[in-house]
């Protein structure tokens, strides 16, 4: 009995011992982590700590990026750092290794961010109560609360996000995976896979260039809200379910009206279908290798879309192209009626900017003769603003024509300058302004289809020979000549270096099949 006891109190003080030293290089690890990240961003913490799981407890972390009082910055009620193994901390801490290794999970509780126009635009579209796309969007009254989701059996619970990553430094390549998650809501999965990836791109702008974006993707997946979401604002608009999804998807065409996109059909019975059936909403990306991730903001959105080449996907339906059309507004040069002068471009559809004066020379400078001799089209109508306007004497408003007669002698050229009316003297300051310039748009581009086709995992034995493409549940991409299927494995041809080895993927392992084809 005694010897139990020595025992028990031996095993007692080694495990004291082994947590005071993770305690210790939790906080070491910590400060480390922080100092790592300046100048680039900031790391507050409330304090640190170590896990029985070999990993690092952060309480309320905040990370502030760049030196600004309102720079972007994210916060969270604890973060969880782990490394490969539970030993991790400490003998990265003995060793003096860097304060992140090559592999790490990462978990967020109650995370926010603040201070970011991304994070601002993406919520416009992902709406509460957490990651819903268009959540309360034709929905009357305000937006639904806890309590009324609550009455219909929906209780919404804090948000978890994790992220996964693995970096080989000898081959500059990055994989991130991430879940997002509001228990009860909606959970957001996806994985990306980043190609010349340097962390000195944090601070070096050639760094940022050379990053290449190999592969996406993004999953939405319905945890039985949008039925929920359904039959409550049906209620409220006192129709069936089914009758508030025509509403949503109307207010949807008008809230992607306002910001100048349109989404076609096959995209639009897609979303339907997962707005009604609920399941995963899947977009994958295989963008263009000289697609330049870090001047994202500078491509046209028609573009970046096809620089991105994303293709959508509902369950188990076949995926279809992410098409959506994006319509400029053109400021029109109203010259007709009695006030004339430029509408300049309106900011927002519900914040007109105020009319500008209009100068004759910068105008002449951009209209052609060409154009001088055509009709002039009708213009809209003026905003109507309080803002006095500046008219210059050449375009001074004159008498109207009386309504007696409709006409006016032919060497009057004091009257109004219409669609109607007679050009201008050919050398006259009116002559350069008379008819605005023609803007001529190039028609959408045609978007191409992708180059394999999806086909049933249990129909993989009829295309013995051919090449395929078989994505894992873990969004691992195995791409080579499918040789045979055997004991519920697939094996497949792949090159490696300048040879080639026989892969066994597992078919329940498998979650989508590709059978590549040729490009028509």
């Amino acid at each position: 009995m005694g010897r139990m006891r020595k025992s028990v109190l031996v095993l007692a003080l080694l495990a004291g011992a082994c947590w005071l030293i993770g305690e210790f290089a939790a906080r070491a690890t910590a400060r480390r982590l922080a100092a790592s990240l300046e100048p680039n961003a900031q790391l507050d913490y409330a304090g640190a700590g170590f896990t029985w799981g070999g990993g690092l407890r952060l309480h309320e972390p905040r990370l502030r990026f760049g030196t600004m009082a309102e720079a972007a910055s994210l916060s969270a009620r604890s973060a969880r750092i782990g490394g490969a193994g539970w030993l991790w901390l400490p003998l990265a801490w003995l060793g003096g290794a860097n304060a992140l290794p090559a592999h790490a999970t990462i978990e967020l509780k109650a995370a926010t961010v603040s201070g970011s126009p991304l994070a601002a635009a993406i919520g416009e579209f992902l709406q509460p109560p957490g990651l819903v796309p268009f959540s309360h969007e034709g929905c009357p009254g305000a937006q639904p609360g806890p309590l009324d989701y609550a009455r219909l059996g929906i209780t919404p619970g804090e948000r978890v996000d994790r992220l996964e990553y693995w970096y080989d430094p000898d081959n500059t390549r990055l994989e991130l995976r991430f879940d997002l998650e509001r228990p009860q809501v909606m959970r957001l999965s996806g994985s990306v896979d980043l190609s010349a990836f340097r962390p000195a791109l944090f601070r070096d702008a050639a760094a940022r260039t050379e990053l290449r974006l190999a592969r996406g993707e993004l999953e939405f997946t319905d945890s039985g809200f949008l039925g929920v979401r359904n039959a409550l604002c049906g209620s409220r608009l006192g129709v069936p379910a089914s009758d508030f999804v025509a509403a949503h998807m109307t207010a949807v065409d008008a809230f992607l009206a306002a910001r100048g996109v349109s989404a076609s059909d096959s995209l639009r019975a897609l979303y339907r279908n997962f707005v009604i059936e609920g399941g995963t909403l899947r977009l994958n990306t295989l963008p263009d290798p000289g697609w330049v991730p870090a001047n994202i903001a500078d491509y046209p959105r028609g573009d970046l879309l096809r620089q991105l080449s994303i293709t959508a996907r509902h369950g188990s339906a076949l995926p279809v192209m992410l098409q959506l059309t994006f319509a400029d507004p053109v400021a029109p040069l109203e010259l007709a009626g009695s006030a004339r002068q430029a509408t300049p471009h309106a900011q927002t559809a519900a914040e007109p900017a105020p009319p500008v004066a209009l100068d004759p020379a910068p105008v002449a400078a951009v209209v052609s003769e060409a154009h001088a001799a055509e009709p002039v089209e009708p213009a809209p109508p003026a905003t109507p603003s309080t803002t006095p306007v500046v008219t210059p004497p050449e375009l001074a408003p004159t008498p109207a024509v009386p309504a007696a007669t409709g006409t006016k002698p032919a060497n009057d050229a004091t009257g109004p300058l219409g669609a109607s009316a007679p050009p201008p003297p050919e050398n006259s300051t009116l002559a350069l302004v008379w008819k605005p310039g023609v803007i001529e748009r190039l028609p959408p581009p045609v978007l191409e289809r992708p180059d394999y086709d999806v086909v049933a995992i249990s129909a993989l034995r009829g295309y013995l020979g051919r090449r395929i493409r078989l994505v894992t549940a873990g969004g691992k991409l195995v791409d080579g000549e499918l040789r045979g299927i055997t004991n519920d494995h697939a094996l497949v041809a792949v090159r490696v270096n300048a040879g080639e080895a026989e892969v066994a993927v597992p078919l329940a392992n498998v979650r989508e099949a590709r059978v590549v084809i040729a490009r028509r």
